[in-house]
């Protein structure tokens, strides 16, 4: 008995022995195929890895040749703007060589012209010449076209709007909106600043560009808006001329003027300049000299210190200094000085058409000598009758002593002359067919009807010249 029962315990120990060994086998199996699997997605994803990285050196060097055609686009492009001023001026020269010897250079011409003839006398010549030029002359006006004007508002520039849509191929807005384009902000920090902020015009214009009637590649923008210079002129003409627009757009800008004292008489009928104003508290198109991140012209005396009738003089004739710079920064600009009594006739109208090279359709001679955009604040019997134009003009003579005596500079005014068509009206002649009028006489006693006075109680803080933008200028 002792014997089986050592027999059995040996075999069950064997038994044991052998099913340790199974489940060690099976475990050390699993142990290898987990570790040859780990192996195999490690191998994989080191290899994933080296193509990701090859592919974000492929997009690295297609992003390097991108830059590369791109510079290499606006240097073609340049190249291009280049080739093609020096086509207009080998026109101009070929045209003066022919205009110095025709007899002599006739047959040069003819074969300019008309390659592939022959040519066998010089009497044809002549008539080829104006082909020759006409050929070059379309080739340097491919140009799309737009026109703007630089106004201070109340000078005509709705009355301008209407004449300019009535030609032919041009469609002329007044003030499209947006037309503000955030000028307080523009007020407060200036036109750097807020560039970003004002780009929606640029897009509303691009916007316009892409319907009818400017599908037409003839139609002619334009837009008389006395916002263009102070609030967007940056925007649209620095994307306009950039490089990669080199060559395909033309500007002509209108540099609109009227008689002075009649601007500002138009202007004190609308209640704008309130003398008691906080100056970040102007809610429209307009500022005052004391806007120093807007105005060029430097103020005589705080905001507080000026009525209404030299805060509405300051802001009328700072555009002068902005026309000016303008003229500076965009030299690429056709600019055309235009009286608002010059376009009241149908002689002036035509100058100026002939000046964009528009012209002009029977809707343009309905449209002379007839009010527009009429405004009246507050609206009273007394204000909607005009005032004595003297009391005007004293008040600009007043502020130009203001000027002297302070030793301060005002920009030239050549709006303070009236003016009225020359008889025998001559197109090339130097004032453009306008002959000043007599100046008025005038005193310093004459007083402005609505005109408002700053408050001077001694509680106002801007009496003692704490004005952050006074003190800023």
């Amino acid at each position: 008995p002792k014997q089986s029962w050592l027999c059995a315990v040996l075999f069950g120990f064997l038994l044991l022995g052998l099913f340790t060994s199974g489940v060690l086998i099976t475990l050390i199996n699993r142990y290898q195929q987990e570790r040859s699997s780990i192996l195999d997605h490690t191998f994989e994803s080191s290899q994933l890895l080296k193509r990701q990285e090859s592919l974000l050196r492929r997009e690295e060097d297609l992003v390097r040749r991108e830059g590369e055609l791109l510079k290499r686009e606006r240097l073609l492009q340049l190249q291009e703007s280049e080739l093609r001023w020096k086509l207009q001026e080998f026109t101009r020269n070929l045209t003066e060589l022919y205009d110095s010897n025709p007899v002599k250079y006739g047959k040069l011409f003819a074969r300019l012209s008309e390659p592939e003839e022959p040519v066998e006398k010089e009497d044809k010549t002549v008539k080829k010449l104006p082909q020759l030029q006409l050929s070059l002359q379309s080739r340097s006006r491919s140009a799309r076209r737009m026109i703007f004007s630089i106004n201070p508002g109340r000078s005509g520039s709705g009355y301008l709007a209407l004449l300019l849509d009535s030609a032919k191929n041009v469609k002329c807005f007044h003030e499209k909106k947006p037309s503000l384009v955030d000028f307080p902000e523009v007020m407060r920090k200036g036109l750097e600043a807020t560039k970003h902020l004002r780009q929606h015009k640029l897009s509303a214009i691009l916007t316009d560009l892409t319907e009818k009637p400017f599908t037409d590649p003839n139609h002619v923008y334009c837009d008389s808006s006395h916002m263009f210079v102070k609030a967007w002129a940056d925007v649209v003409l620095d994307h306009f001329f950039d490089p990669a627009q080199a060559g395909k757009w033309e500007v002509d800008v209108i540099v609109l003027r009227r008689y002075l004292p009649l601007t500002l008489r138009s202007y004190m009928r609308l209640n704008i300049w309130e003398p008691n104003l906080e100056l970040d508290e102007y809610p429209g198109g307009e500022y005052s000299l004391n806007h120093r991140n807007v105005a060029i012209t430097p103020p005589y005396a705080p905001n507080n210190e000026q009525d209404k009738v030299d805060l509405a003089l300051g802001y009328i004739i700072d555009f002068e200094a902005q026309a000016k710079k303008f003229r500076e920064k965009y030299p690429q600009v056709r600019i055309h000085e235009v009286r608002l009594e010059q376009i009241q006739s149908m002689e002036g109208v035509l100058k100026l058409f002939d000046d964009l090279g528009l012209e002009v359709t029977e809707e343009t001679e309905k449209l002379l000598n007839k009010p527009y955009n009429l405004k009246f604040e507050p609206d009273s019997v007394e204000m909607k009758t005009p005032q004595p134009l003297g009391i005007y003009y004293n008040r600009v003579k007043l502020f130009e002593q203001k000027y002297k005596q302070r030793g301060l500079e005002l920009p030239p005014l050549p709006h303070m002359s009236l003016v009225s068509w020359c008889e025998g009206y001559v197109a090339e002649d130097q004032h453009g067919g306008m002959c000043p009028d007599p100046e008025i006489e005038w005193t310093e006693d004459l007083e402005i009807p609505f005109n408002i006075l700053p408050d001077v109680k001694p509680q106002n803080p801007r009496q003692n010249n704490q004005d952050d933008f006074w003190k800023d200028s």
